[in-house]
This record gives structure tokens, C-alpha cells and sequence, in this order.
């Protein structure tokens, strides 16, 4: 596969069930638009696929995205990452969840960099250091063993990843990009929600 094709497909995970929040996660808005919608529209200047992994009737797909299911439905993100990619077509996929308003598209690259020198079964952020499952890069190569821990009920997203070839980014090489690490945030409540629209507008995207 050709260097440009590794890297094309994106993943958005938006199956939770959102318990704290009352509603599902993929109708929150931020400003006048979406964030589902706004999240597709920056992730497209960067990746050819957008894959949405959701389990709802209920979702409008945004412009230009592949809506999918999960394979193991109620089983938590990692069957979403399961689905994500069974379904892409390159390499590696961007997985991240619907809740996380901020996305660093120098940071992506960089990622995609990093794992361009050396094959690698992810790539993800180590913050205090624990890995961020989010905001990372998964091989389709972790694909049977992602599928095993499905099946036999171990689902813990630190489980998996402590048995992959992980490429971990730094704290401090993180926060070149994303001083106070708000690539990793996710909104949880409506408290958090309006925390964010009101005292944290304007950082949503960086170049």
C-alpha cells in the first residue's frame, strides 16, 4: 500500500449511552453547528473516510461519513474501534470519541510521522503516564486480537493496549501542540458542556 493511502480513514465513536449527560452524546452542539458535524468537517481535511461508529436510528449522518454499527454492540468503545476497522480500507485509522471538542491537526500528522519510520500496532499519548486511548492511531493488524478480548468479555481499552506494540508520545511531546493536553478532553455533563461553550470557546481547532 502506498505511503499516502496508510493514513486515510478516521474513525468517530459515537455509541455511548451518555448516562451523565441525558441524551446521546452525538447531538451535542457547540456554537450553531453540531459537534459531530463540526468534528467530520475538520478530521476531512486530513483523512479521505470519515467512519461514524454508532448504534442509534436516530443519527443524521453528516455530510460525506460511512455510519456503522458495532459488531458487539454493548460491549463499550472497544467494540466501537472493532467496527472502525473492520470497515477501513488503509493501514492505520484515527479513532476518536464524539465528545472530545478539540482536535490538533499537527498533532495528527505528527502521529502519522512517527509511525511512517516503524511499524507500530498503535500510537497513542501517554499523560501521567497512562495511555489515552483516544486521539490515536490503531493498526488493522490488532484486528484478531481486539476481536478475541470481545469475546471473552475482557473489555477494558487498558487491557488491550497493554499487550500491543504501542508507539507512546510523551507528555511534554504532546503539549508542543496541546499545552493543557485539551486534545484529551471529552464533555461528560451538561455542566461540562456549558463550561466549555462559554469559558473555552475559540480553542476547538488548531491547525
Amino acid at each position: 500500500m502506498a505511503e499516502s493511502e496508510r493514513f486515510t480513514t478516521a474513525a468517530i465513536l459515537a455509541g455511548g449511552q451518555s448516562r451523565r449527560m441525558g441524551y446521546d452524546k452525538f447531538r451535542l452542539t457547540i456554537g450553531e453547528k453540531g459537534l459531530l458535524d463540526q468534528l467530520t468537517d475538520i478530521l476531512s481535511r486530513e483523512f479521505a473516510h470519515i467512519i461514524v461508529v454508532a448504534n442509534s436510528d436516530d443519527l443524521v449522518p453528516p455530510a460525506g461519513t460511512t455510519v456503522i454499527r458495532d459488531v458487539y454492540p454493548g460491549r463499550g468503545p472497544l467494540s466501537g474501534i472493532h467496527a472502525a476497522l473492520r470497515a477501513s480500507g488503509s493501514d492505520y485509522i484515527f479513532c476518536m470519541a464524539c465528545d472530545m471538542p478539540e482536535i490538533n491537526l499537527a498533532y495528527i500528522r505528527h502521529l502519522k510521522g512517527r509511525l511512517s519510520t516503524r511499524p507500530y500496532d498503535a500510537a497513542l499519548g501517554l499523560v501521567n503516564a497512562c495511555p489515552e486511548p483516544f486521539q490515536a492511531f490503531y493498526s488493522r493488524q490488532v484486528l484478531p486480537g481486539i476481536e478475541q478480548n470481545l469475546q471473552i468479555g475482557r473489555l477494558r481499552l487498558q487491557d488491550l493496549i497493554s499487550s500491543l506494540n504501542c508507539l507512546l508520545i510523551p507528555e511534554n511531546e504532546i503539549r508542543s501542540f496541546s499545552p493543557d493536553l485539551g486534545i484529551f478532553a471529552n464533555i461528560n455533563t451538561p455542566a461540562e458542556l456549558d463550561k466549555y461553550r462559554f469559558s473555552q470557546a475559540g480553542r476547538f481547532f488548531n491547525e
